[in-house]
Parts: structure tokens; sequence; C-alpha cells
């Protein structure tokens, strides 16, 4: 099972298609229960995330709380932040070929709650990690999808050029997370050009406050 437990379970290959990609998945049902245990995803190039939660704490990556192809969870931090790295999966395959960060189908992998009123997100060399914000200046960093591209795209520099992150190599790490931010979003609203693509973050930034942003 996803939590480490021992579970006698059916094995049931599931095929098919999900929202334009193939899928080959091996899903694990209880014997006794019928309750899925485990999703193991044979088919890579398709999109592969998995959404956990710190539940507040620090301890990565948390708490499985929705696989790929998984309904919604009723968390609008998870189920958001879920679909936020759907669509900068698709961007980056629509647009580059690009077959995750890595270019052969890495898991997303993604961590939201992390922390007390953690105002924060960040890329940790295998995962990114999302906190709920103060409610003050910024509210949940996952919900936003210029923070989802902007993070994920981290990972794709890494892999990529790894550009140590200082002076002015970082600035260029910084700013083309932030580039990747604006043209995602630009190709998800048929490559509109508005001023406001620029604005990273102004989805969860200060809520209170219309139109700013980090």
């Amino acid at each position: 099972a996803e939590d480490g437990r021992l579970v006698l379970t059916h094995e049931v290959r599931v095929t098919g298609e999900r929202e334009g990609l193939p899928v080959e998945d091996m899903v694990y049902v209880n014997a006794l229960t019928g309750a899925r245990e485990l999703i193991n995803p044979r088919i890579h190039t398709a999109r592969n995330r998995r959404v956990y939660s710190a539940n507040n704490g620090s301890s990565l990556p948390g708490t499985i709380k929705r696989t790929e192809g998984q309904g919604t969870t009723g968390d609008a931090h998870v189920d958001l932040n879920y679909d936020h790295l759907g669509t900068t999966y698709d961007c980056y395959k629509v647009n580059f070929n690009r077959d995750s960060y890595n270019n052969a189908g890495a898991e997303l992998r993604s961590t939201v709650h992390y922390g007390n009123n953690y105002v924060n997100a960040f890329w940790n060399g295998s995962q990114m990690v999302y906190g709920d914000g103060d409610g003050v200046n910024p509210g949940q960093l996952g919900r936003d999808l210029d923070v989802t591209v902007h993070e994920l795209t981290h990972a794709v520099t890494e892999n990529e050029s790894n550009l140590i992150y200082s002076g002015e190599s970082g600035a260029l790490n910084e700013g083309w997370s932030d580039i990747f931010a604006a043209y995602c979003e630009s190709w998800t609203l048929s490559w509109s050009t508005t001023a406001s693509l620029w604005l990273i973050g102004d989805k969860i930034w200060t809520p209170n406050t219309p139109g700013d942003a980090l």
C-alpha cells in the first residue's frame, strides 16, 4: 500500500486513454475491502502526477493524497496543484515535445500544506513543495499556475544546464522560471499577450488586494 502496509490485493491491468494520452496502469485492489491501495503506471510518457500533503509539518513527501487519474479530493490546494502539474507537463510536451522535466517521463511529485503558515515554495532536487502562506502576503502557493510552472522549470534547468544558484547564474535560473511561467500561462490563453501574464503569483499574492503579484 502507499503507506508501506503489506496488503493482500488483486492486481488489475487497466489500459486506455486519459486526456489524450495513453494509459497502462497496474491497479492494486484490496482483496478484502475492495479499496484501491496502489496504482503503478507502466507508461511514463504520460503525465505521472503524485500530490502529497505535509499536514503542516516538514516531513517530505508526506501523505499521498492524489495520484495520476484519481478523482478530486475536495482539498483545493491538492486538486488545483494536481491540475497545474498537468498543465505544466502539457505545456512542455505540446510545445517542445519534452516528456516531464528530465525529458524521460519523470514523476511529477508535489507536496502541499508544508509547514505552518509557510510563505514560500521550492524545488528541492526531487520534488516541488508549497506552503499554505500566511493569508496576508500569499495564500496557498500551489494553487497558482505561475508558481507551479516556475518551480517545475527549476527542475528543467537543473537537468539541462544546472545553473549554479548564485550571482548571474542564479539570476538566469530565476529568469528562466519566470519566463516559462508567463509562456505557459499565455499558451493556456490562446497566446494572449496581456501585461498581467508577467505578474508571477498574482492568483495567490495578498489575497485581499486584487491586481498585485510577487
